[in-house]
């Protein structure tokens, strides 16, 4: 049913066909240096996002900020001060104490009425108080030429897409409304290393930092995609507010070319950097704070196709999640995100884009 629905209200579209000049050398601007420096999926899986040190600084707050499990089923939290102090020390509590503080009290009111709950019901918790998300979306197919091998994606399977998005986020809480999708033919920004993608951004990018922008490209240097974390200070016109958003390759959404990753799936894995999660190999070592989720199991490299199992940390609980969309497995081995970082997502994105 999800699927003949949002099928349904994508061919009420009309699709918007634009053709951009080629961007001019002189006037490009270096990608973005920030919090939110990209995330990629490439060759294997593998993902163009990298998180710099302050962003794993929020990361590291926020991770102290949730709720931590021990041996039965109580909860820890620091206060809304300890927080603020945490991310915002040197006098920047400004920015986000009133998100800090509305986040604070929405887990501490969980820790409360989950007292006599069981950890499997956690699920659903977060479901329930997420379940009212919905993201406005805009997907951008930017082609070399109007065929299968020059970028272009049929309308079909942009549909197949967005349905692919919302039955596996949908579960979590989120659900993304395609307000509209654009054609470019542009043969500079349909490849990632010609340096366009900042005007590319400055031209198409739509809605505000709650709204989620994807663009589908001819070539992004052998990866499979990338994504911008949230970060504070993305007033409209600003770089943080233009850059954000996914690049995407072309012939990895649903039916296209790219074997074992023509899923839609790397836009998943994608959106969930947009959201503020790491890759579950988060340092690529056996000790550390990874992912800073502490549902996912501490993991020293990627994973590559889809093995019936995988343990890169012998002496660390748990075998690699393999299954989770923030590795680097095929397509078909993706099957869920965990309840720790669910509630990252939520806590993310009502700190910085609600």
């Amino acid at each position: 049913m999800v699927t003949i629905k949002y099928l349904a209200a994508f061919a009420a579209l009309a699709p918007v066909v634009l053709t951009h000049p080629m961007a001019d050398a002189a006037t490009i601007v270096p990608r973005l240096n920030s919090a939110t420096i990209f995330a990629r999926k490439g060759t294997s899986g593998a993902c163009k996002t990298r998180p710099s040190p302050s962003f794993l600084a929020d990361v590291a707050a926020f991770s102290n900020l949730e709720k931590t499990h021990d041996n039965s089923t109580k909860f820890n939290i620091m206060t809304a001060d300890e927080v603020k102090n945490k991310i915002l020390n040197k006098g920047s509590v400004s920015v986000l104490s009133t998100a800090i503080d509305a986040v604070g009290n929405i887990v501490s009111r969980e820790i409360e009425e989950r007292s006599t709950e069981t950890e499997e019901e956690e699920p659903s918790r977060i479901e329930a108080r997420a379940s009212a998300v919905t993201i406005n979306t805009y997907f951008h197919n930017v082609y070399k030429d109007a065929t299968l091998d020059g970028g272009y994606i049929p309308k079909a399977r942009l549909a197949s897409q967005i349905n692919v998005m919302n039955q596996i986020y949908a579960k979590y809480g989120f659900q993304f409304k395609l307000v509209n999708y654009y054609y470019i033919k542009n043969a500079n920004w349909a490849v990632d290393e010609n340096g366009g993608e900042y005007q590319m951004k400055q031209a198409l990018r739509k809605g505000d930092y709650r709204s989620l922008n994807i663009y589908f490209i001819y070539d992004i240097s052998g990866n499979l995609g990338y994504c911008y974390y949230p970060q504070s200070g993305a007033s409209p016109g600003s770089e943080v507010f233009i850059y954000d958003g996914c690049t995407i390759l072309y012939n990895t959404v649903p039916g296209g070319s790219y074997v074992d990753y023509n899923q839609g799936k790397t836009a998943v894995h994608e959106v969930g950097h947009w959201f503020g999660l790491l890759h579950t190999f988060e340092g690529e070592s056996c000790s550390g704070s990874g992912d800073q989720i502490s549902d996912t199991p501490q993991q020293s490299s990627p994973t590559s196709g889809c093995p019936a199992s995988r343990n890169s940390c012998p002496n660390q609980a748990g075998n690699d999640p393999i299954n989770n969309y923030m590795d680097y497995s095929s397509d078909s081995c993706y099957t869920q995100f965990s309840a720790g970082q669910n509630q990252r997502m939520v806590n993310m994105y009502n700190t910085y884009r609600r």
